[in-house]
């Protein structure tokens, strides 16, 4: 069978357009601020029998301690500057309303060049993060101690020129998903195969081989749309689980949330 010009041609425009997409997306050049939050909780509800004992922070009365750490980079390809990021409005850790910042550090920072710090503008307020730049995979680990209970009661906020805010991420394997589908999708085919070759054999000798092989045809045929649905379905699952967890940046540690020296 020959291959018609017009085949070629479909074949050929069809691949430079897979090829110009990979390669748009490679080196497409924007800022993407990300964050990433894990929250260990101290001390929750703090009540006392007696009057004279007290949680103290510092001078602060406490009922709920909790440690947070946050993960704050540039995941975009674009260098992020001190002079993007909107002055009126900053990047900063927000607490939710009735949680209370107690103190905050940067534990690490991948690039030391960036100049990344941060503060606490006052009592109640949240926490500044400032730095010179970020480059692509630049960030910092924040330790954020605070009154909350979950991860929920503090985000990060502020407008970076041409991002927006920062979009908050899962840290982990981006391909997991996929990886789980195939796996998944293999142990049924698997599975599938040999029922489907145990009743033809069962078929072919009890019968014969022609009645074995037009069951086995029919039964595909039927089994095929239900198929590709629920594996439509599941890799659409994972193409989700995919766009809100992204990869750890380089030479930084997201780690499970440390008790305060």
């Amino acid at each position: 069978m020959s291959i018609s010009i017009w085949q070629w041609l479909t074949i050929i425009f069809g691949v430079v357009g897979v090829v110009s997409v990979l390669l748009a997306i490679r080196f497409h050049r924007v800022r993407r601020p990300y964050w990433a939050i894990e929250t260990g909780v101290l001390i929750r509800d703090f009540t006392s029998g007696f009057s004279d004992l007290q949680v103290r922070y510092r001078e602060n009365e406490i009922k709920n301690f909790s440690v947070s750490v946050i993960m704050f980079w540039n995941g975009g390809r674009e260098t992020v500057r001190a002079r993007d990021v909107a002055q009126t409005s900053p990047l900063g850790i927000i607490p939710r309303e009735g949680v209370e910042i107690l103190d905050a550090r940067v534990l690490e920072s991948n690039n030391p060049a960036g100049g990344v710090r941060c503060r606490i503008a006052g009592p109640g307020d949240g926490v500044g993060i400032q730095f010179e730049f970020m480059e692509h995979g630049d960030g910092a680990v924040f330790q954020v101690f605070h009154t909350g209970t979950s991860s929920d009661d503090l985000t990060v906020q502020g407008h970076v020129v041409g991002a927006g805010s920062p979009v908050k991420k899962r840290v982990g394997n981006k391909w997991a998903g996929f990886l789980l589908v195939a796996g998944m999708a293999g142990f049924f085919a698997a599975v599938g195969s040999l029922i489907g070759a145990v009743i033809m054999t069962v078929i072919g000798f009890t019968r014969n081989w022609t009645a074995a092989w037009d069951w086995f045809r029919s039964d595909v045929t039927r089994s095929l749309p239900v198929a590709g649905v629920v594996l439509g379905l599941m890799l659409a699952w994972a193409a989700f689980e995919a766009v809100r967890t992204t990869t750890q940046p380089k030479r930084l540690k997201f780690t499970s949330v440390s008790r305060p020296e």
